[in-house]
């Protein structure tokens, strides 16, 4: 099976605060609330299906394919090989909180799957990398101003 695409915001891009509108606040904070949620689910099935939830109530955002007037230079094809490689793609957004968050659900979704599918995995890593996602999304609710660290804290 593969990977969905992973859209990546230009690094110039990613916001370090953003206003958002109210429509926005509220599929957003939804959203990180499932996926927060997910993170305390011992079943991936159910971590998948939540995270799969979470997803859906991001609506889609105009994305824009970075480098198009770059595309005959040596660095934007160094850059595309790379891109492939990891199947990614630099973009950007109309809306990047929307997809800053879809990319990282989409990393979460697949780490999910690839744990769902191993037996392999050390489960002290695993419990490494679940409070990385953790960490990641309790930055995004910071950085919109959607919810405190306090109200999700792990140990």
């Amino acid at each position: 099976m593969k990977p969905p695409q992973l859209y990546l915001l230009v690094p110039d891009e990613l916001p370090s605060q953003n206003e958002l509108n109210e429509a926005s606040k509220a599929s957003i904070l939804l959203s990180l609330n499932l996926a927060l949620e997910s993170l305390d689910l011992a079943s991936q099935e159910q971590a998948i299906a939540k995270t799969n939830q979470a997803l859906a109530i991001l609506k889609s955002s105009d994305i824009l394919p970075v480098g198009h007037n770059l595309r005959n230079t040596k660095k934007y094809r160094e850059a595309l090989d790379y891109d492939r490689y990891f199947n990614v793609e630099h973009i950007k957004s109309s809306e990047p909180e929307i997809c800053l968050l879809k990319s990282i659900l989409v990393a979460y979704k697949c780490f999910l799957l690839l744990e769902k599918e191993s037996n392999t995995f050390n489960l002290e890593k695993i419990k490494v990398q679940r409070q990385g996602f953790r960490s990641y999304f309790l930055l995004l609710g910071r950085v919109y101003n959607l919810i405190a660290d306090n109200n999700h804290e792990q140990n």
